[in-house]
């Protein structure tokens, strides 16, 4: 019998075979790797541990892994040929590697177990997330069924906080404002918008609708919440929103704290945007990536959230594609660069009025999207594409004289 164990990193699982079992009380140790030849890194990394070669085998791209951030190994065994893989156990202090394989290989029927749990997880209604850590050890969370990371490298919180309300103006924001939550993840963005509205005085009422298939983001952060500071002075209301699709709060001052919860897919809740929903005055765009949820990053998304936006609206979003920041021209917004955010150098601020953009594309930028060799979505229409190719080109920020 083979033991194989899984790494995983940067949303990649990479399962690799570590010899026969010889020795029984051996560890298997957690191997931090990270950027290119990740492959030749952990075979190297791993041999230095162990004394064990190892060779990648293959690739899981979906793997539900589960973690609480401290380890980001698994142990693996083929049953038979061709190979079913099992999850045996994650090692961590309390069990071994080996002790796992010992105790969980002598069951029946484990060979059937991985296509079980991949199976359960692709039927599941909405999203499912686990707690891991980033490559600078910041806790936060995992899509499972891509393995994005939610907030990327930067962390939950760090990123809602440092980068959206920074872009969003909600530090220093007076009078009320209306927000969008497009992703409502672990609900870090509703947090940020209620930490603004607690310390930024000038900031009256404040309304957030946050948009998502549902809550089992926030219900992961409660479940966890000892891992995750930032959001303990935040249970009570926390606690609320994972009940109640609407929270009120109230200070001494008669400001109000107002957040709804809007269910659904967005490609339709975008469509049926009603009436009483107000135009946002801030939106926080934090779908996951264009390649795992392109549907979401559509020419007609931000034709619905343009329709939808107040005349003084800001955008902001960590994503620099070039037929991202294409389409939110198209749709009316002028563009602006953000700040850094983890490791992504380069975000995209929009607004509505030129003048609220602290760092304003120029001219120029027109240029580098029709030089782009992916000016647009694979997934949008043909004439889509003209499309927009037309409104960028006679885009008042980039006509040059």
């Amino acid at each position: 019998m083979k033991i194989f164990g899984l790494c995983m990193r940067r949303g990649r699982c990479l399962v690799v075979q570590t010899g026969e079992v010889a020795n029984p009380h051996l560890e298997l140790p957690t191997v931090d790797v990270d950027g290119p030849h990740l492959e030749q890194q952990f075979q190297e990394r791993f041999f230095q541990l162990t004394g064990l070669k190892c060779t990648t085998i293959g690739s899981l791209n979906k793997f539900p892994f589960q973690s609480d951030g401290e380890e980001v190994m698994w142990a693996f065994v083929v049953l038979q040929r061709p190979p079913e893989f099992a999850v045996v156990h994650r090692a961590d202090d309390k069990t071994t590697f080996w002790e796992s394989v010992a105790a969980l290989t002598s069951q029946a029927g484990t060979g059937k177990f991985l296509n079980a749990v991949l199976k359960e997880v692709s039927e599941q209604p909405g999203n499912a997330y686990a707690q891991v850590k980033t490559n600078a050890g910041v806790d936060t969370f995992a899509h499972l069924s891509t393995g994005e990371l939610l907030h990327g490298q930067a962390g939950p919180f760090q990123e809602a906080w440092n980068f959206y309300a920074e872009a969003l103006k909600l530090k220093t924001a007076e009078g009320d404002r209306i927000i969008y939550d497009l992703g409502l993840g672990a609900g870090t963005h509703a947090l940020a918008c209620r930490k603004a509205w607690l310390e930024n005085d000038k900031l009256k009422n404040v309304r957030v609708y946050s948009f998502d298939l549902e809550k089992n983001g926030i219900k992961s952060l409660l479940s966890s919440i000892e891992s995750f500071p930032y959001a303990q002075e935040h249970k009570s209301f926390l606690e609320n929103a994972a009940l109640l699709d609407e929270v009120i709060e109230v200070d001494a001052n008669r400001r109000e704290f107002h957040w709804t919860f809007i269910k659904g897919d967005f490609v339709e809740t975008s469509a049926q945007l009603s009436e009483d929903i107000p135009k946002a005055d801030a939106i926080f765009f934090d779908f996951f990536s264009p390649e795992s949820h392109p549907q979401l990053w559509k020419f007609r998304i931000f034709e619905a959230i343009a329709n939808r936006s107040s005349h003084q609206a800001i955008l902001a979003t960590t994503s620099s594609a070039t037929a991202i920041r294409a389409n939110l021209a198209s749709v009316g917004f002028f563009l602006g660069f953000g700040i850094p955010s983890g490791k992504k150098g380069n975000t995209t601020v929009a607004a509505m009025n030129l003048n609220d953009l602290a760092h304003p594309f120029p001219s120029t930028w027109v240029q580098t999207f029709f030089r782009s060799h992916i000016p647009h979505l694979e997934c949008e229409e043909a004439e889509v594409c003209q499309k927009i190719k037309n409104k960028v080109q006679i885009h008042p920020q980039f006509i040059q004289s």
